[in-house]
């Protein structure tokens, strides 16, 4: 009961999150409980974060390890309700799959990167437990 009454503080937090689908999180919460949405959204965090140094890496390494960042998050993106950000993540990885230059995408990998950034926060502030459950 406490898990749930957690999630749903949570949730409420981040209706708030442009893109944001709370019916694909209740479909999730359905499927497996409030312990479990939890457990994966903390998880999905630490992901993202470690995600970031990827960015840095420059010419066909950084597209390669963007583009594997991207593929991972996208569908744990839009199972947790983030519609928006896991399209865009389906978007930048069949992009970089795709291409032969990688200096093409360094405006589409910056933009990506700042918004992996500013999702970190978002689950950041909306769920500062969420060690507690990793």
């Amino acid at each position: 009961m406490e898990n749930e009454l957690k999630l749903k503080d949570v949730i409420h937090r981040l209706q708030t999150t442009p893109g944001f689908d709370v019916y694909a999180i209740n479909h999730l919460i359905e499927d497996t409980g409030a312990n479990t949405v939890l457990r994966i959204l903390a998880r999905f965090s630490v992901s993202l974060e470690e995600s970031l140094p990827g960015f840095d890496k420059g010419g066909t390494e950084s597209q390669t390890s963007v583009w594997k960042s991207a593929h991972k998050l996208a569908g744990s993106a839009e199972m947790l309700g983030f519609k928006d950000f896991g399209q865009k993540s389906k978007h930048l990885s069949s992009v970089l799959k795709n291409s032969d230059n990688p200096n093409t995408h360094v405006g589409e990998i910056s933009a990506y990167k700042n918004e992996v950034t500013d999702l970190i926060g978002t689950i950041s502030k909306s769920f500062p437990e969420r060690q507690n459950f990793l």
